[in-house]
């Protein structure tokens, strides 16, 4: 049986800290069973912990996962907030950026997404840009603006 200790995996240390953790959490009885009767423990069910976990099931092993938390999914975690019906972020808001269309089915065999799109905005005499400003069409006018500002610099300045 292999114990992944997720919290401190770049640690050698760690390893004695994730069976204390894990008999902590579970019992001795419990490590001694899941030492002879599972592929895999894994202590710790954040984001990393919950996929290797389902990988691993997916393809035929036996994954008991363990964590001080009652969910799994660690600061990624939400719920819905009483009877509203809306999905509160328990650690903060999370924006997931994906291009790769292969991890986006697989992530979405799991959740849903609403169709939130960040965009940040910005003021400048009363009119809203977008940000980061776009040069392509307001090229001109930055160039006109530039080159006006410039000269008031002074000669050799500019274009």
């Amino acid at each position: 049986m292999l114990l992944l200790w997720l919290l401190a995996p770049s640690s050698t240390e760690a390893l004695p800290k994730a069976i204390e953790s894990a008999i902590q959490m579970t019992g001795r009885g419990f490590l001694r069973r899941a030492i002879m009767q599972y592929d895999y423990l894994v202590v710790g069910a954040g984001l990393f912990g919950s996929v290797f976990a389902q990988q691993a099931v997916e393809n035929g092993k036996t994954v008991p996962v363990i964590d001080r938390r009652p969910y799994v999914g660690g600061n990624a975690y939400s719920y819905e907030y009483q009877d509203t019906n809306i999905t509160m972020h328990a650690y903060g808001t999370h924006v997931f950026h994906c291009s790769d269309l292969r991890i986006w089915r697989y992530v979405n065999r799991f959740t849903s997404f609403n169709q939130y799109r960040h965009r940040a905005l910005t003021t400048y005499k009363g009119r809203v840009y977008s940000m980061p400003i776009n040069l392509g069409p307001r090229q001109d006018n930055l160039v006109s603006y530039v080159d006006r500002e410039t000269s008031k610099l002074g000669s050799g300045v500019g274009r």
